[in-house]
């Protein structure tokens, strides 16, 4: 059975911080109890995330945020951490709410599985960065985007309702130099407008043929109409940086 840590990094995200989550380097497992509902594991050796939706009996269940999101959850009945009823969690559609019933809660259905997107580069972009300009990356070739969360125009994610959503940064830059050792990748935020780093780096320090790619992984809780944008300045050098577009892409899903 894994133990709490004892000053584990106690929430997902600075904007917002109520959601638990514990970051390990494996999978847990039925015997990882010891969590509060809802917790969300990391399991950063696999890059997965898993949810405890229930302990009932004593027996964990961790349900990946992946399948969580993508199908319905289902009729899950288990036992409440202080043992004194029952709860259900329902879902069509990866959205949940919370309602008292008799000796327990109820978890229902509200929102839409349609607040997914999965969008890349139409062309190859030069020379946007690399002096230290900010640039938004507008992922403007939009290959699911149902309920337009995405701004395929502005570059620009909303949330349509309150909850938490995971997302991935695909990116791969051209054309660095040994004087380009600054690399910022950060959300541009509204409201508050306050920028939130994702990475930090030297990228000519990592860079293999004058390129560099990563994948980077994160979940947010927003509140509805929260939006930001992703931007990427690259410093200390001359504007020669470039994005590759069959390298680059953003998405996103709405988890609950």
């Amino acid at each position: 059975m894994t133990v709490p840590p004892s000053n584990p990094i106690s929430y997902l995200n600075p904007l917002q911080a109520n959601i638990p989550w514990v970051s390990y380097g494996f999978a847990p497992t039925t015997t990882d109890i010891a969590f509060s509902i809802p917790t969300v594991w990391v399991d950063s050796g696999n890059s997965t995330y898993y949810v405890l939706v229930s302990k009932a009996g004593g027996v964990a269940v961790w349900k990946p945020i992946t399948q969580a999101a993508a199908e319905a959850i289902g009729s899950i009945n288990s036992v409440l951490p202080d043992g004194t009823g029952n709860f259900t969690i329902s879902s069509s559609d990866g959205s949940i709410t919370v309602s008292p019933v008799a000796n327990g809660l109820n978890l229902q259905a509200s929102g839409s599985n349609q607040d997914r997107f999965y969008c890349s580069l139409l062309n190859d972009l030069t020379n946007v960065t690399g002096d230290g300009t900010l640039y938004t990356i507008i992922y403007n070739q939009p290959l699911l985007n149902p309920s337009n969360v995405y701004n395929t125009t502005t570059g620009v994610f909303t949330a349509p309702v309150t909850g938490l959503y995971a997302f991935n940064v695909c990116f791969q830059i051209n054309d660095i130099s040994s004087s380009h050792i600054g690399l910022i990748l950060e959300l541009s935020t509204s409201p508050p407008d306050v920028p939130f780093s994702l990475l930090e780096l030297n990228p000519f320090s990592i860079s293999i043929n004058n390129q560099i790619k990563q994948n980077i992984s994160f979940i947010l809780y927003l509140p509805a109409s929260f939006s930001f944008s992703i931007q990427l300045g690259v410093s200390y050098g001359t504007k020669t940086i470039g994005l590759n577009a069959a390298s680059n892409s953003f998405s996103g899903y709405f988890i609950g």
